[in-house]
């Protein structure tokens, strides 16, 4: 019971880990857009997508670990 208990709450942990890395690269793109157009400058750009970006490296680096 246990086993299958973690087996879930790994398994939903790698859904949401896949749907924020999708959230975060689709930010990341409206971003460029945004900076782009003008609506926000680079200072802007770069606080925003720092995180996102991190939160990338941290899923490749624990997908190259695993």
């Amino acid at each position: 019971m246990v086993n299958k208990q973690r087996q879930y709450k790994e398994e939903d942990l790698k859904t949401i880990e896949l749907d924020l890395e999708s959230l975060s690269i689709q930010l990341i793109d409206i971003l460029k857009q945004y900076k782009a157009k003008g609506i926000i400058d680079d200072h802007q750009y770069q606080q925003h997508v720092e995180v996102k970006e991190k939160f990338l490296n941290y899923l490749q680096n624990k997908r190259k670990n695993q």
